[in-house]
């Protein structure tokens, strides 16, 4: 049965890839140390390419008693993986505000085998019902290749 938190956060998601008439994102982007800054109108195709994590299947269905393990925090939810699991987030958290909306996610990966070695953290911040901005940061080592790391942030501006 899936955790009603996760659920609520993939509801949340969903409104991401939504497009909003007058909306604009504000998108900063690192890749090793180069930078480049870029104002788009509210494009759910960049949402989507840059979440594709998140958005690829709902977390409900990855997320449950017999994979992770459910924290209560005193603004939100942790969700950490069990030792046995190698699938999936290490962990998850659901951050809530005083009136006990889910206003933060944060999210991280690591996953590693004899190509490569990946870490990633991406954080999603919502007000209102709607997503106002994310902040992905992650970094990549394949074998044989220098280490590579990369941010992303984005900000919502709604009329």
């Amino acid at each position: 049965m899936a955790d009603p938190d996760v659920r609520a956060l993939d509801q949340m998601l969903a409104s991401a890839i939504v497009y909003h008439e007058g909306a604009q994102l504000n998108k900063l982007v690192e890749l090793d140390g180069e930078s480049e800054a870029i104002e788009l109108g509210y494009d759910t195709m960049t949402i989507k390419k840059d979440l594709k994590t998140l958005m690829e299947f709902p977390l409900a269905r990855l997320i449950t008693p017999t994979n992770y393990n459910k924290i209560k925090k005193e603004v939100g939810m942790l969700f950490e993986r069990k030792e046995k699991e190698k699938k999936g987030p290490v962990s998850v958290f659901i951050g809530k505000n005083l009136e006990g909306k889910l206003n933060t996610l944060e999210i991280k990966f690591t996953e590693e085998n004899y190509l490569y070695k990946s870490d990633q953290i991406i954080n999603v911040k919502f007000d209102k019902e709607k997503m106002i901005g994310y902040k992905i940061i992650g970094n990549r080592k394949l074998i044989g290749l220098d280490p590579s790391n990369y941010r992303i942030e984005v900000s919502v501006e709604y009329p």
